[in-house]
């Protein structure tokens, strides 16, 4: 309660991103560095979250620990990045985006710390329930602090959590003989105290922080500590992960006090993870597997670049991770999250375009009943495609749909005199049609293209023309949308040939916002 009074009382600028909405405001004072950063030390100061993670991750995957490890170094990156973007902006919703994947991570640390309880645990697939559990927990979490914004309970549960795991990385210290090893361990409980005792004295002795002549940074060094010992202890659990596995491994020194682990004769990988013609997920259970080599680049993924194109569909439209999650593994189930939001994407693309006509039934609540209407297909393809796995059902049945969206749009098409518009509808129909023939190249002429000195992943190009299309189209469509309301709009070069939509200001007179927008 003192700490939320002395913070009410401090008069502090509004900056870039408005009045904080957080639950807490820190001892920095805000915007005193720059209008664009709320808590300027705070924010900057998770960079090593990110630097020591994204190493961790890359010397993890480089020596081809379990899958386990490689989400540890991940849930520390993103812990970066949300505290950067809660502290940048002490906006709620990006405070949820600080809190959240530090639970998360903790979830992964248990099962980490915790392994060798979990393969004891007398049931079949035991593991695969702690991480149902473990998820469910997670699940949980993420929702009721969502809502209720409970910043104490938070605090309280994650400190459990990381006492918790504290307590069996003691046992496993225990355990350890080498020295080396031994101080990394020390540096995680270390550190982690150091930090935890900054993030007391900001958050409690913030009053008496505001007298001294320079305020220390409690935060921003909690960070700091914090990203060491969040980048040791995994460094510690992969030195016992190796011991286990009866591996010669040593600790070294990488710089400035960070230490990485060296697994002896190379990299050589566990024996139960060591990559083969199957790889992680096991044998292709799909009914489509794709021209590119699977696990030909990664144990963990199985059509490599087939996977990582789709991050266009992320980028443009957060779209595409159905996509990735089927190239990535090549298992039905995945299969299903990627041909099942494609038929769901173009069936509200159907609504788009032919919002017209919707309009003009001569029906109350028209649109209302069409939107019904879809959704009813949407679930019946939904129900029925996963019983039946109808590849060419599918393909075919989203054609027909692509046919008639595309049949709609060049009417529109006809219909809009601005060049720079309509250069947007052209880079519509004209992607889909090139990605449409890497499509049919890499589907149907496969036993050619492996014949050839490079693949040229057909699909993944397939991948990143439909990227731009389905991009483009629905920007087109806004484009129309806005002519029908009689707005002024133009479209506007963003960056490497991708364009967007402005809507020009008309003023005062100008006609409100439709309710439908």
């Amino acid at each position: 309660m003192e700490h939320n009074k002395m913070r009410a009382d401090t008069s502090a600028p509004v900056g870039f991103w408005g009045p904080p909405t957080s639950t807490i405001d820190w001892c920095e004072l805000n915007y005193e560095h720059s209008n664009y950063v709320a808590e300027f030390w705070n924010t900057i100061s998770n960079s090593l979250f990110v630097l020591l993670g994204l190493y961790g991750l890359y010397r993890s995957i480089k020596l081809g620990f379990e899958p386990r490890f490689h989400l540890q170094f991940i849930g520390v990156m993103v812990t970066g990045f949300g505290s950067a973007m809660f502290h940048g902006t002490l906006q709620y919703v990006y405070q949820q985006c600080d809190e959240t994947p530090m639970v998360w991570a903790m979830l992964v640390w248990i099962y980490i710390v915790y392994n060798n309880e979990i393969e004891q645990i007398p049931i079949k697939n035991a593991g695969n329930y702690v991480i149902a559990f473990l998820t469910t927990m997670g699940v949980v979490f993420t929702v009721i602090h969502a809502i209720y914004r409970f910043t104490t309970v938070f605090q309280v549960f994650f400190g459990l959590l990381a006492v918790f795991t504290c307590a069996r990385m003691c046992m496993h210290y225990a355990e350890v003989k080498d020295p080396r090893a031994r101080a990394v361990a020390r540096s995680y409980v270390t550190s982690a105290l150091i930090g935890f005792g900054f993030w007391l004295l900001d958050y409690h002795y913030c009053h008496t922080l505001r007298g001294l002549p320079v305020n220390p940074q409690g935060h921003a060094w909690w960070h700091i500590f914090m990203g060491i010992s969040s980048y040791h202890g995994p460094i510690f659990m992969q030195y016992v992960r190796m011991e286990q596995l009866q591996k010669k491994v040593r600790i070294h020194d990488a710089c400035l006090g960070i230490q990485t682990i060296i697994i002896e004769n190379g990299s050589v990988k566990p024996k139960q993870i060591m990559r083969s013609s199957v790889g992680f997920w096991g044998p292709p259970t799909s009914t489509i597997d794709w021209c590119e080599t699977n696990y030909e680049h990664s144990y963990y993924i199985a059509e490599f670049w087939n996977t990582i194109s789709n991050s266009l569909f992320v980028l443009l439209g957060l779209y595409g991770f159905g996509s990735a999650m089927f190239h990535g593994t090549l298992q039905h189930v995945y299969q299903q999250c990627d041909e099942t939001p494609m038929v769901w994407s173009i069936l509200a693309w159907i609504y788009i375009v032919y919002n017209n006509e919707i309009e003009q039934i001569p029906i109350k609540h028209a649109s209302s009943y069409v939107i019904a209407f879809l959704t009813i297909i949407g679930v019946i393809f939904t129900v029925v495609h996963a019983i039946y796995r109808f590849t060419t059902v599918f393909q075919v049945f989203f054609g027909i749909l692509a046919v008639l969206g595309a049949g709609r749009l060049c009417m529109h098409y006809a219909e809009v005199k601005d060049p720079r518009a309509r250069a947007v509808a052209r880079s519509y129909v004209t992607s889909s049609l090139i990605g449409f023939v890497f499509w049919i190249m890499d589907y149907h002429y496969c036993h050619i293209v492996r014949g050839l000195p490079v693949n040229p992943q057909g699909h993944a190009w397939w991948h990143v023309f439909m990227g731009i299309s389905t991009y483009h189209g629905p920007i087109f469509m806004q484009y129309v949308r806005m002519e029908q309301l009689k707005k002024k709009v133009r479209i506007y070069d963003t960056c490497v040939g991708i364009q967007t939509i402005v809507v020009e200001d008309n003023g005062p007179d100008s006609p409100k916002k439709p309710k439908q927008l």
